[in-house]
């Protein structure tokens, strides 16, 4: 499902995506021509374009959750979709929060096996550097990692909880995703992979040749721009909607229920024979 939404829902995702691609490049285009030139430039020069990075960045970071609920509620049938005011605040407030406490978690978790590791320093460049022969230093890293990715995953599903639901909890996303995950870090797991195999073909083809590439803006530029942003666009959606259909599948659980059931077939609908006497 998760797949085929970015063609499935191709409207009215597509277009909000496409308006938000403008925008972002005009932005990066206007905050250019704002920022100063050399080291001579005066204080109101560095501050109109601070002050104007700053704002575009958070009308983008705006825009970016709302395309983020839509897609959410387009993938999970909400009738009333397109009611994106208070629950893209909520979705940027539910962000900010995994974001920190994974934060907080990272930190404790690598001052913890820092102590046993040798000390931060130790335990660092054993990390950084395989060759060192610090294999303690290496597995606790590992471990580290692991703890982070396994905290960000459980608790990924508050996200689309908070765009369909608009009552979500950090733990009712850990309590709904108790025993599936693996299954929910394998996933993850192939959509990178295809994420990075989607980002090498497109690099191979297109290269340089971008807007952005210091070619100057032509037709082949614009193209190797839009190829970029049709790609882009496929796994943004294709990931936001593989949390929404999670979160549909696992939800159940939260009451202490089971997944939802495969849908039946034809035959599982088809009369039954009377049972032999």
């Amino acid at each position: 499902q998760a797949f085929s939404s970015p063609i499935r829902y191709w409207w009215p995702l597509l277009p909000v995506y496409l308006g938000i691609a403008i925008f972002f490049i005009g932005m990066l285009v206007a905050v250019g021509g704002l920022a100063p030139a050399g080291l001579e430039a005066g204080k109101q020069e560095i501050a109109n374009a601070v002050g104007a990075a700053v704002v575009m960045t958070l009308l983008l970071l705006i825009l970016i959750s709302a395309l983020a609920v839509l897609t959410h509620r387009q993938a999970a049938g909400v009738v009333q979709k397109w009611k994106l005011g208070w629950a893209t605040l909520r979705y940027m407030w539910m962000y900010f929060v995994i974001g920190f406490l994974g934060s907080l978690l990272a930190f404790a978790a690598f001052f913890l096996v820092s102590i046993f590791g040798g000390g931060p320093a130790a335990l660092f460049s054993g990390a950084m550097d395989p060759e060192s022969g610090d294999y303690v230093a290496i597995v606790l890293s590992l471990i580290t990692w692991l703890v982070v990715m396994i905290y960000y995953v459980r608790v990924s599903l508050a996200l689309p909880a908070t765009a369909i639901d608009n009552q979500a909890t950090i733990s009712l996303a850990w309590q709904i995703t108790r025993g599936n995950t693996l299954r929910l870090a394998g996933a993850w797991i192939l959509y990178f992979v295809l994420v990075i195999a989607l980002n090498a073909v497109l690099n191979f083809i297109v290269g340089s040749t971008t807007v952005f590439g210091g070619e100057g803006i032509s037709v082949v530029s614009i193209l190797g721009t839009l190829g970029f942003v049709l790609v882009y666009y496929y796994m943004v959606v294709f990931g936001i909607a593989f949390l929404t259909y999670s979160y549909l599948a696992l939800a159940p659980n939260a009451q202490g229920e089971t997944p939802l059931e495969p849908a039946r077939t034809e035959e599982s609908l088809s009369p039954q024979a009377p049972p032999a006497p």
